[in-house]
């Protein structure tokens, strides 16, 4: 779980000024104040953790997060990252490029030039441009693009945050619509996983793969994920994961991709026959991979989602926005809206309205703000769109 976030692109000039974050955050505010460019500095600060930095910008930040540690012991224990990166400005290179691409690659190679991790206070990686430290313990020179975590992620310590930091992840629809799987694939997957759930969780399979080891090994759980899609979309009658043979359907292909991939199907009332996923609407497969990702979610995740109202319907808006209230004691939700059948149907508390000045964006917890703690539920949305905060969160 993030804790707390501090950011600041040192090239762009813009600055994120702390803010907490809850199990429950739904970002809000005008167009061009910074919601998803917080979600941005968010998933650069998690690559350069686990990747690089290099193809970044120069830019510094802490954020605080809760791990566990150590992990025999379950021991809640807070964790700080504070670091800079610095995008090395190379000279041009005299006489002919040879190969441009590696220059131009060169130009925006960032490094880091220092790094700060803590846990409980107690100090673990010291690390400046001429000095690496673990512990008490000086370090060679290692390579400046990969970050301490990275570096030293196989150490006890610094474990607990490595596997804290992949758990952030965008969720978002599968971009393949046609047949998602060979079966045997499939098969092959679900036999490793020897039906244990918790490595299905720690798995980054197609959703709908993830989803057919559920149908197959773990039902009462594919029973809970296509009750809350019927309750979204009430005229579903079932859900089946098969190949096109078994479900019966004749799309222009051959017999052997009929017999041998795999489909989502759908009955709906008053639609005879099987209904593909590839002719699903862009908000059911939406709310489908948003349902399969969330109950597959380790505890811990971190999920963030922008702009949810994307791809759904108005009418599936209140109830996708009501099922982000589940298992929140197990993933944190990092989500913008503008719609107000979302933010109608998250509790104001949840709320933070994110203001920019200039390029220094701030974030105002809505619990904090007078005017909307004395509204009624009905006029807390109203209240919030007329706020000065709000009106004028852009300047």
């Amino acid at each position: 779980m993030i804790v707390s976030f501090t950011y600041e692109d040192l090239d762009a000039g813009w600055t994120l000024e702390e803010v907490r974050f809850d199990a429950l955050n739904l970002l809000v505010g005008p167009s061009g104040a910074g919601k998803t460019r917080i979600l941005e500095a968010l998933l650069y600060v998690r690559n350069a953790a686990l990747k690089d930095a290099r193809g970044g910008p120069s830019a510094k930040w802490r954020v605080v997060v809760e791990g566990v540690f150590p992990k025999q012991e379950g021991e809640e224990a807070e964790y700080v990252w504070e670091a800079e990166t610095r995008v090395t400005q190379w000279a041009p290179p005299r006489g002919e490029i040879s190969d441009r691409e590696a220059w131009l690659d060169q130009l925006t190679d960032a490094h880091f030039v220092s790094e700060r991790i803590e846990r409980a206070g107690e100090t673990l990686v010291e690390r400046t441009d001429g000095v690496f430290k673990f512990g008490s313990d000086q370090l060679p020179k290692l390579t400046k693009s990969e970050s301490a975590i990275k570096l030293l992620g196989s150490e006890d310590v610094i474990s607990p945050l490595l596997e804290v930091l992949r758990l952030w992840r965008t969720l978002e629809p599968p971009r393949t619509f046609g047949p998602f799987n060979l079966l045997k694939i499939a098969e092959s997957f679900r036999q490793q996983l020897e039906g244990e759930l918790d490595l299905l969780r720690q798995e980054s399979h197609h959703p709908f793969t993830r989803l057919y080891v559920l149908q197959e090994d773990h039902h009462e759980h594919f029973a809970r994920i296509v009750d809350d899609f019927r309750d979204v979309f009430p005229t579903v009658e079932e859900l089946k994961i098969a190949t096109y043979s078994e479900l019966d359907v004749r799309p222009h292909m051959g017999e052997d991709t009929m017999a041998n991939y795999l489909a989502v199907g759908m009955r709906e009332q008053g639609v005879e026959g099987w209904v593909l996923h590839s002719n699903f609407s862009s908000g059911m497969v939406k709310t489908l991979t948003f349902l399969i990702e969330t109950a597959l979610a380790p505890r811990g995740s971190v999920l963030l989602i922008d702009e949810l109202e994307n791809s759904l319907g108005v009418n599936c808006l209140p109830d996708v926005a009501r099922l982000m209230l589940k298992g929140l004691d197990r993933v944190q939700y990092l989500a913008t809206s503008h719609h107000p059948r979302v933010i109608n149907e998250i509790p104001f508390d949840r709320w933070k309205l994110v203001t920019r000045r200039g390029s220094k964006v701030q974030v105002i917890d809505a619990k904090d703000i007078a005017l909307l703690e004395r509204a009624s539920s009905l006029e807390k949305f109203t209240r919030l769109i007329n706020l000065p905060e709000y009106v004028e969160g852009v300047a």
